[in-house]
């Protein structure tokens, strides 16, 4: 059921693009902020810090295998304009991309997407900083690729 909300959503996006002002990173964390127990404790918490530059975007590509639906759906996300890394220090920084491109070919009732997704400075991390969140040194790998596979049911 869930399936079909997300494959609802993406036809909604086609060809949308929008630059918009947005909230801050933390704004999850608002209540966790106020009350003192924030685990995020950024210089820049609970300000409009920066922009967005964001675009959605789909392709249909034909009939696919066994006569399924062949589609493109892509997204990107540039945030820029932040002064999180100038304020936090040089683990952080002033902007963030990341682009998702998903492939769906789909059925009647099922559903299957891959997705390989690119990320640089996830979160506004610096990659390859060196960071201690409670289980020793670590060092942050922020930039590259990830890819999943999913699987999904329509009813």
């Amino acid at each position: 059921l869930r399936q079909s909300s997300v494959l609802a959503r993406l036809r909604r996006m086609t060809a949308r693009r929008a630059l918009r002002l947005v909230l801050p990173q933390n704004s999850a964390w608002r209540g966790l902020v106020r009350n003192g127990n924030s685990p995020y404790n950024a210089p820049t918490v609970d300000t409009w810090d920066g922009y967005r530059f964001q675009a959605n975007y789909s392709v249909p590509l034909g009939k696919g295998p066994l006569d399924g639906n062949l589609l493109y759906v892509g997204f990107l996300n540039y945030d820029f304009g932040s002064e999180l890394g100038d304020r936090a220090g040089p683990f952080r920084t002033n902007d963030a991309l990341v682009e998702t491109n998903v492939f769906i070919l789909s059925y009647t009732h099922l559903r299957y997407f891959f997705a390989a997704r690119y990320f640089k400075n996830g979160g506004q991390w610096q990659d390859g900083a060196i960071l201690n969140f409670g289980n020793g040194p670590q060092r942050l790998d922020e930039n590259g690729w990830g890819y999943y596979l999913a699987i999904g049911w329509q009813f």
